[in-house]
């Protein structure tokens, strides 16, 4: 079986071999084609038997690239048309950018103001969507959708973005200098391309962030709420799609500990024309039932009253009692660490005379590192 790096056919292939490929490549397009914009549904390719009950194409030839080819050798499958990589780029001729930085704004620039429930403001809809009046706001109505704990830990900062069609980036953000950034100037428009000798996509060919590449980075931290507004911006007919993609959307934030009512999921998609509000508390697990009277030195909890600031600490961005140290329970760091090198404990002194650690245990007593005032 061919892995990753021959499963293309190479250029050379005999013609009867690239002529197989091409024609199961484009079946497989019509029957994405035609399933993205509602021609037939996944139940009806299931009835053909072309797709299995899991979703997957059936290994058939003239479809799958798995199937066997009917002009090679035993057990070589049909495999895919030659990337058009091949021919025209060169490998790592191309300095990859790093992400674009969301602008982080005052949770007050935002129109309408965020609300616990979502706004059901009522609005036209396009005829494409079926016309009539609709709510400006995806979120499912009601209290049992509404954010949890809006009022106990309300958005401190807001990001403000879109999902459309491709377009030419004019204001990419690195957030960096172009010296650590491969040299790219970001006052260069950007062109939505993936590759310089590639074709410039357009705006139903590719959907993604504010319709601009690079991918976007979202900064955010342990103790700061966010407040996170998408717009749709995505055509409202269907099939204005390249034959690939469904207009209606979700944003998941994967490793934060919040409230399915808080965040995207599956079926809490929303249409074109509308914003979704998720409200991402940035809190760590445990925050609402793990110390949450700040009564044990060696834990952290909602209770707490100061903010660990080292980036090497177990709870960045955390609060924390006041006496308790940001590296919880010295004593194992110092016992494997004493005696190693000396400098260890010049470094040990000099962040808790910054404060960025403190306590009492035995081994910062003996350390030089005692509780302070």
């Amino acid at each position: 079986m061919p892995d990753d790096r021959n499963f293309f056919l190479s250029p050379k292939a005999s013609k009867a071999r690239l002529r197989e490929a091409e024609n199961a490549r484009q079946n497989r397009w019509d029957i994405i084609k035609a399933n993205s914009q509602g021609q037939v549904s996944r139940r009806d390719l299931i009835k053909m038997g072309l797709f299995t009950g899991a979703g997957l194409l059936v290994p058939i030839s003239g479809l799958s690239p798995f199937a066997r080819s009917a002009f090679a050798d035993s057990n070589i499958p049909t495999g895919l048309p030659p990337s058009p990589l091949l021919n025209n780029t060169t490998a790592f001729s191309t300095p990859m950018p790093r992400f674009d930085v969301f602008p982080r704004i005052p949770v007050t620039s935002l129109t309408p103001a965020p609300t616990a429930q979502s706004n059901q403001t009522q609005q036209p809809v396009d005829p494409a969507l079926g016309g009539g009046t609709g709510p400006i706001e995806g979120r499912p109505p009601g209290a049992i959708w509404a954010h949890q704990q809006f009022g106990l830990l309300p958005p401190a900062i807001a990001v403000d973005a879109s999902v459309e069609g491709a377009k030419t980036n004019n204001v990419y953000n690195p957030m960096v200098p172009s010296n650590q950034n491969s040299g790219i100037n970001p006052a260069n428009a950007i062109p939505f391309k993936f590759h310089p000798n590639l074709p410039t996509q357009t705006n139903v060919k590719a959907w993604t962030y504010n319709g601009t590449i690079p991918p976007k980075l979202m900064q955010v931290r342990y103790g700061e709420p966010v407040l996170f507004r998408l717009h749709n911006r995505l055509p409202a007919q269907q099939s204005q799609n390249g034959g690939f993609g469904i207009h209606t959307i979700s944003t998941h934030e994967h490793n934060g500990h919040h409230g399915a009512e808080n965040d995207g999921f599956t079926g809490a998609f929303f249409f074109p024309g509308q914003f979704y509000d998720y409200h991402w508390p940035i809190i760590l697990a445990g925050h609402d039932s793990i110390n949450v009277d700040a009564t044990d030195p060696n834990r952290v909890g909602q209770s707490d009253t100061t903010y660990c600031r080292s980036s090497g600490c177990s709870a960045p961005g955390r609060r924390l009692p006041a006496t308790a140290a940001c590296w919880q329970r010295l004593d194992w760091l110092w016992a494997v660490m004493r005696g190693l090198d000396p400098r260890i404990h010049l470094a040990l002194a000099w962040l808790a005379r910054r404060g960025w650690i403190a306590g009492s245990s035995p081994a910062m007593t003996e350390a030089g590192l005692g509780r302070r005032a």
